[in-house]
């Protein structure tokens, strides 16, 4: 649950979907157009993504609430609840756990009322984010390279990652990898904010996935937003340009006289 709303696929989910099922995505590869090699898929690394920020928003939210109830207790038991375990340990103790269910019920209440517009995509989203499919003729380091320092000129920084590799069945010959790399603004604040419609996403994942093969050179490139929608005109707009960002700098990349 702290992993909503939904984000990337984990690597145990995208080896579920694919596993027994490899051409389908080795046949998106020129190489393996026509004829597509009976292969396995095998996990050479995964990195957890981690929680996306609902711890903090739980102990900001039992901080403030806190903050809240110290002004009717300073004014009616400052002098009759002075720090004392040996006496006043219960007054205390009433004092910390109102503080804390307090926190919790309103942080379950935000969660719950927020939960009601991402189950109805009309009314929560303003606009989908969009996918994007790159095709590109340079080798997956120069791939990888630039599309990164695209994402992290935008702000973004790395969350998880998993790769697989392709191998041939029976002698094993890696013909093809894939990787995924996700990223997010790093801090919670600019990734949630609170509206209205309850807690709200204002900056989607980037969620990028590489798929190569060496022998001949070809890289492609899918890019999402690692979740359904994006909330907000501008966060939808700001998706737009770093999508267009990533696809000028590839080609650019690609025409270059050095880039072979």
């Amino acid at each position: 649950m702290l992993h909503w709303p939904p984000a990337a696929k984990t690597a145990s989910a995208f080896a579920s979907e694919y596993m027994g099922k490899e051409h389908r995505l080795l046949r998106t590869l020129q190489a393996f157009k026509d004829t597509v090699p009976t292969t396995e898929l095998r996990l050479e690394s995964a990195v957890s993504a981690g929680w996306p920020g609902w711890a903090i928003v739980l102990v900001a939210g039992l901080i403030w609430f806190g903050f809240l109830q110290f002004p009717a207790w300073a004014v009616l038991g400052w002098g009759r609840a002075s720090f004392s375990w040996a006496h006043y340990w219960r007054p205390w103790l009433a004092f910390i756990a109102t503080m804390a269910g307090s926190g919790l019920v309103v942080f379950w209440g935000i969660f719950l009322y927020s939960s009601i517009f991402f189950l109805m995509p009309a009314s929560g989203a303003e606009l989908s984010p969009e996918n994007r499919e790159i095709r590109s003729g340079l080798n997956v380091g120069a791939v990888r390279s630039t599309v990164l320092d695209c994402v992290f000129k935008a702000g973004y920084q790395p969350c998880g990652s998993d790769s697989f590799a392709f191998d041939t069945v029976p002698k094993g010959v890696t013909v093809a990898q894939v990787q995924r790399l996700q990223y997010w603004k790093p801090s919670t604040f600019d990734r949630w904010r609170f509206t209205w419609r309850g807690m709200q996403r204002i900056s989607p994942q980037f969620v990028v996935q590489l798929l190569w093969t060496e022998k001949p050179v070809e890289t492609v490139i899918t890019i999402n937003a690692g979740s359904e929608h994006v909330f907000g005109r501008e966060a939808a707009k700001n998706w737009q340009a770093l999508l267009d960002a990533v696809k000028a700098a590839l080609k650019a990349k690609e025409t270059a006289p050095d880039s072979k």
